[in-house]
């Protein structure tokens, strides 16, 4: 299950339709402690990629199409079938971009965005650790070559930087590496503060300016410890960030209105606590990519929280029938998503 925000928060369906919140994630107290600050101060971005142009939605097409995609194109395709969760094509098509443009760090983001996708669909057992891991590694390594310290100038690879600097910490701490996690994220960190004040030239760090703006603020009003850490960085502001959030969902760029929807829907689910808002984002996603199992599975808990537990039994079965009848996952991955409503 996806594990998101301060603390661990973790909801589940119970049987019978009722709501549960409990925490989880193990390990000392020294690692507790640095999980929380890591995932305070550092958003844990799903896998955020975009390319600053508002060409709209690519949808896919057959293999003598995807042929004639340059590298932008590519990444669309790639990013609009993860969303869709159509694994067998986006494993085609990240797979055909690394192949075409095994030097272009756009590739090596698509790729990392396919495992990780594929990973967050299934049980953490199926998690191509060392794959994943290569795959930002060339990333970022490509990217601030390409970039040769101009990274003011070219907001996209700057951008993208971000982004592969958060995917780094969230693997470090998933893999309890709390020391390479705190590098990355101070690495993010200084990514982002050369990024501030950018967004009217570059929309795409609205979203990331707004999730370091929010979850900085946040994990500083519960945290005691965390306010002493966030002394050393910039300071974050949540009405700032869920402002900054709401401006990355109204951009017409399909890429980052989903990854802003998904994060406002999260944050009014496990963190502000609204359910009515929770709903609204999950409802957008939902409308979009209806195959997507991930929204839908958070639209059942917003769902939840507006409805109650009698209307939610409703959609807890409409929801296995939709597992049952996906064409796009494997039999690991059907029988993990039929387990999170049993």
């Amino acid at each position: 299950m996806l594990v998101w925000s301060v603390g661990f928060i973790v909801r589940a369906v119970k049987p019978g339709g009722s709501l549960t919140v409990k925490q989880s994630g193990g390990g000392s107290m020294f690692g507790r402690l640095y999980v929380r600050v890591l995932l305070g101060a550092v958003f844990i971005m799903q896998g955020v990629v975009y390319d600053g142009t508002t060409s709209g939605l690519y949808f896919g097409g057959h293999d003598e199409s995807n042929e004639n995609l340059d590298a932008d194109g590519l990444l669309r395709a790639s990013m609009h079938a993860l969303y869709a969760m159509h694994f067998d094509l986006a494993d085609s098509l990240t797979g055909h971009f690394l192949a075409s443009y095994p030097d272009h760090y756009l590739a090596h983001v698509a790729r990392a965005n396919y495992y990780w996708w594929f990973s967050i669909a299934s049980a953490p057992d199926n998690f191509k650790k060392g794959v994943f891991a290569e795959r930002v590694r060339k990333a970022k390594e490509l990217a601030e070559r390409f970039a040769n310290g101009k990274m003011r100038a070219q907001p996209e690879i700057l951008f993208h930087l971000i982004s592969l600097s958060a995917m780094s910490v969230r693997y470090e701490v998933m893999h309890a590496n709390y020391l390479r996690a705190l590098s990355s994220g101070r690495q993010a960190i200084g990514y982002i503060s050369a990024s501030s004040g950018e967004e009217d030239s570059y929309p795409g760090f609205y979203l990331t300016n707004g999730l370091y703006n929010y979850m900085v603020a946040t994990a500083a009003e519960r945290n005691y410890l965390f306010r002493m850490f966030s002394l050393f960085y910039p300071p974050g502001d949540k009405l700032r960030g869920l402002e900054q959030l709401k401006l990355a969902a109204s951009q017409d760029d399909f890429i980052l209105q989903t990854e802003a929807h998904y994060f406002l829907m999260r944050i009014y689910l496990d963190l502000e606590v609204d359910s009515q808002q929770a709903l609204y984002h999950a409802g957008r996603l939902t409308d979009i990519y209806p195959s997507n199992l991930i929204y839908r599975y958070y639209y059942l808990l917003a769902y939840a929280g507006v409805y109650g537990e009698e209307r939610v039994l409703a959609e807890r079965h409409r929801f296995r029938r939709l597992v049952v009848e996906h064409n796009g996952l494997c039999d690991a991955q059907r029988a993990y998503f039929l387990g999170l409503v049993e």
